[in-house]
């Protein structure tokens, strides 16, 4: 599974940008379910995506331009957030094959046109992480 799956929608009446800002897990063809790696081989279990999502709606809330972080990166916020794991997917019957952090940013106007152009595919937030080795 490619990243290429994040953006899923631009709302341009609206202007929001909906799609997964996280991907956590993905079912393969042959309906494995399978943990995702991202392009630089992070992967980031559904645990550790619940907690850090939580503390990130309740200070951040900042939509970046290409992961440069402080004001001069500011392009727009988070307004809706959505922690799908396979759990709480399960506990409302949701029917999916990717679970992770879903989204939906209000960005500027010119970022809103690099969505809405196919030039942005992913989202950046204004966050960090310590990886640790298992």
């Amino acid at each position: 599974m490619t990243a290429k799956h994040r953006v899923c929608k631009v709302d341009e009446e609206l202007g929001l940008v909906f799609g997964f800002s996280i991907i956590c897990k993905y079912t393969t063809e042959d309906g494995t379910l399978k943990a995702y790696y991202d392009t630089d081989n992070h992967c980031i279990p559904e645990n550790v995506m619940l907690k850090s999502t939580t503390e990130f709606m309740l200070t951040k809330r900042i939509n970046n331009n290409d992961h440069i972080q402080g004001d001069a990166g500011d392009v727009g916020v988070v307004v809706h957030s959505f922690p799908l794991t396979k759990e709480i997917a399960d506990s409302l019957n949701i029917q999916c094959d990717t679970y992770g952090w879903l989204t939906a940013v209000k960005p500027d106007a010119p970022t809103l046109a690099k969505f809405k152009s196919g030039e942005y595919k992913g989202f950046s937030i204004e966050g960090s992480a310590v990886f640790v080795d298992d």
